[in-house]
């Protein structure tokens, strides 16, 4: 993950936040995928007398085998960049959209959010990510505008993680449009599983990748919702501007199928609530996502934590049980 920031933390790892003021995910690289280059006369302003001052590299390892003995490999993990001095035409930034939620053993899910633009600033997105682990089988997300629905992309999220041309070109956003996203989830497993922060736990990302033809670029940066079984698009406070009944057909549609996921998820009144079981906590409100990731962390006991680090390492066999004398 490749981070822009205001000001840092620590540069301590054991440190939970990487930032302490103005934090955005710029760019994220996973499974193999190629570069990502911009278009002409588009680039991300950097600096000290810009937003952005300070840029964190953050790696996650599912496996680190290889770099210890008696491999000993080497760890070229990393990001090159290439930078100008001379200001292009068209300023580049990154809008984010995710869910909360869960998923019943066992069942298909829809994780939706959607948010109004309500900034007076017009964005012409040009690339699109999606981020999901294992139960990830399709993510879209769309521009609503007049009742009519505009797909910005499609994917499945268990191809390689990288940006991926919009499917309109020529798709801009500007106040008054919804963005929408919505991630389709398969879980065959024998038990729930809820958005959180390990692999066995789940995630919902669409991230757009959008410049302006004038700064500045948005401030708020980030759309997330409860998701299920709390919220869906159903629960938009305007449901005569998002106009379900247009939605296209082929939102759940695998890219290169034609056959739609269909929602079967059942839920029992106790699951009901706007506090989804375990995993990232309740409303996002005006927070980034490293305050999420900082609210979820402290949010937990030292054993739910404790229990986390070790189910992150036994995952891959890299850590033996052990007992903790940490009291609370």
């Amino acid at each position: 993950l490749f981070y822009v920031l205001k000001t840092p933390t620590s540069s301590s790892y054991r440190v939970g936040a990487v930032c302490q003021e103005g934090n955005t995910i710029l760019y994220a690289w996973a499974m193999e995928a190629p570069k990502l280059s911009l278009p002409k006369d588009v680039s991300f302003e950097i600096g000290q007398k810009t937003p952005i001052k300070f840029l964190v590299v953050q790696v996650h390892y599912k496996n680190v085998t290889k770099f210890l003995p008696p491999h000993n490999g080497d760890d070229s993990s990393g990001l090159t960049l290439i930078t100008t001095k001379v200001p292009t035409s068209k300023q580049a930034g990154v809008y984010l959209m995710l869910t909360d939620g869960f998923i019943p053993a066992h069942s298909i899910e829809y994780f939706e959010t959607a948010c109004e633009f309500e900034e007076d600033i017009e964005i012409v997105p040009f690339a699109y990510r999606t981020h999901a682990h294992g139960l990830g089988r399709v993510i879209s997300g769309y521009r609503i505008r007049d009742g009519k629905w505009t797909e910005i992309g499609r994917k499945d999220p268990r191809l390689p993680e990288m940006f991926y041309n919009t499917t309109n070109p020529d798709i801009t956003v500007r106040r008054g449009d919804i963005l929408a996203a919505r991630c389709t989830m398969e879980n065959t497993l024998e038990h729930d599983v809820a958005v959180g922060l390990t692999q066995n736990d789940e995630m919902c990302n669409f991230y757009i990748m959008y410049y302006v033809n004038r700064a500045p670029i948005l401030n708020d940066h980030i759309c997330g919702s409860n998701g299920p079984p709390a919220w869906y698009w159903s629960d938009f406070e305007d449901q005569k501007k998002i106009n379900l009944q247009k939605a296209p057909e082929t939102v759940s549609v695998l890219p290169g199928t034609q056959k739609p996921l269909i929602r079967n998820a059942t839920y029992g009144d106790d699951d009901k609530t706007e506090e989804t079981l375990v995993g990232i906590p309740g409303k996002f409100g005006d927070i980034n996502e490293d305050e999420i990731v900082d609210k979820t962390i402290g949010d937990m006991s030292s054993n739910e934590l404790l229990r986390m680090v070790h189910q992150l390492a036994n995952a891959e066999g890299m850590m033996k049980p052990v007992t903790s004398s940490y009291k609370n």
